[in-house]
């Protein structure tokens, strides 16, 4: 073996292992409720002293599948940013493009991708406007191939 493919070989090694190496342990605490349904305390999370609520089209949030993600906030405030991460396992950072419907109602079409975490956590992050200012807040959720 040549030195070059050496060095490949140890740079390839350690780009796989960077790649799908742990991360802090996930702290999933908020879900998501199924489109049409009534909101519960399990699809609520508290941004600047008011409640976002969170629909899905597939409240499991499968892999591999096209996702319909609803967000409901308060009318005035604006989703200015959002991304998509891997909470559990390095998955890089995927933007979130959200589409304002109507009355505080916002819908992003996604599709999370598959990895090796035996229980994948995802992270989904906001920079919201609200009529205080801007304020960020994070939403960590467990995949359904991998249900806790």
């Amino acid at each position: 073996m040549t030195r070059v493919s050496l060095y490949l070989t140890i740079f390839l090694l350690i780009t796989t292992l960077v790649a799908c190496s742990k991360v802090k342990q996930p702290s999933a605490t908020v879900g998501f409720c199924a489109v049409g349904s009534i909101p519960s305390a399990q699809c609520q999370h508290d941004v600047a002293g008011q409640t976002m609520t969170l629909y899905s089209s597939s409240p499991a949030m499968p892999e591999e599948t096209a996702i319909d993600l609803y967000v409901q906030l308060p009318s005035a405030w604006h989703i200015n940013r959002s991304v998509l991460s891997g909470e559990s396992m390095y998955m890089g950072t995927i933007p979130v493009v959200w589409e304002y419907l109507e009355k505080g109602r916002w819908l992003a079409k996604i599709r999370l991708g598959a990895c090796t975490d035996p229980q994948m956590v995802w992270r989904l992050s906001f920079a919201i406007e609200t009529e205080q200012g801007p304020t960020t807040t994070d939403i960590s959720f467990p995949v359904a191939a991998y249900p806790k």
